[in-house]
């Protein structure tokens, strides 16, 4: 069964938005030079957002140094936390969740879940512009800049998150470029790391116990949910990746230890979906360079390979 069904790249894609195909991720910090040079048609190497992301970066730590209540070995690094409390200065949107509940019938319905609808634009309001003027951030780049910073956390919190919590100035880069545009290949290094973590867990000691490492298990649970039905699904389907419909608070199902051995290894619950693009009709697929965008991530998840994956020095 398990060589049967595991999760794949098809599944990044399908249920996860995660891109196969897509330039190769790698996280670095870029030299001054390439921070700043332009190319000859004089536009730039890399986006002026990505130097507003490291003068951030910088701000927040000198902010750290100068509160010597905060005064640590960890100075010199940024949590998310304060990645976000620098760059979101509005109201907050959601309270404190409501209690847990570990057995449960169904999803509960006071919940402070994202109803799927479209973020409505807003304003920028006199402290966000008082701090974009202290970037020296363009009119023109405060939407831009502002995706960037999100994408950082995104890539360091939710894709590719690592013990501590803190924020990796090693992907400005690539949040910049993605901000601007640029699609890269999420799905190839997201599930390197995720067999890598599962490996990680049948070598450890203590596999029940508290684990010290950490890979994007959401995906497995995404998985899960979309194959074996352990969590409820929203009321009404939301914009989005398919495990979106399955995400947000009070969204797992209970399952007793020898309840869910029962449910991966009898497969009576499993539930299929289609691995063709097209169900509707029997369909030859050539592999050509004219293929789409769509196609060639579908030929490049049925390919035997390596799944290669970088992160800092890793």
């Amino acid at each position: 069964m398990a060589g049967e069904l595991s999760i794949s790249l098809w599944d990044l894609w399908s249920f996860g938005g995660l891109p196969i195909k897509g330039d190769f991720y790698e996280e670095r910090i870029p030299s001054f030079k390439e921070l700043t040079s332009t190319s000859r048609d004089k536009t730039k190497c890399l986006p002026t957002t990505c130097q507003y992301l490291f003068q951030a970066y910088y701000s927040i730590v000198c902010t750290q140094r100068n509160d010597r209540s905060a005064s640590s070995k960890n100075d010199s690094q940024v949590t998310i936390g304060s990645w976000i409390s620098f760059w979101y200065l509005g109201s907050r949107s959601y309270d404190k969740p409501t209690t847990r509940k570990q057995k449960k019938a169904s999803r509960s319905k006071s919940t402070q879940n994202p109803d799927g609808s479209k973020i409505q634009a807003r304003e920028w309001s006199s402290r966000e512009s008082m701090l974009f003027a202290e970037l020296g951030i363009k009119d023109d780049l405060k939407d831009e800049t502002y995706l960037a910073a999100f994408l950082s956390c995104w890539l360091c919190l939710f894709v590719f998150p690592q013990k501590g919590s803190f924020l990796r100035p090693g992907v400005f880069r690539v949040a910049s470029l993605m901000a601007a545009g640029t699609i890269y290949s999420l799905a190839v290094p997201v599930l390197a790391n995720i067999y890598h973590g599962l490996g990680l867990i049948t070598k450890a000691y203590n596999p029940i116990g508290r684990m010290d490492f950490h890979f994007p298990m959401h995906y497995v649970h995404g998985w899960l949910a979309h194959y074996f039905g352990t969590h409820y699904p929203l009321p009404t389907e939301v914009r989005g990746p398919k495990m979106t419909n399955f995400s947000g608070e009070g969204g797992s199902i209970y399952f007793g230890e020898y309840e869910a051995r029962e449910l991966i290894h009898n497969g009576a619950r499993i539930q299929w979906h289609a691995s063709l693009q097209n169900r509707s009709k029997h369909e030859r697929m050539v592999d050509t360079h004219d293929s789409s965008f769509l196609q060639m991530s579908y030929f490049v998840s049925m390919r035997s390979c390596c799944l290669s994956s970088r992160c800092e020095n890793t």
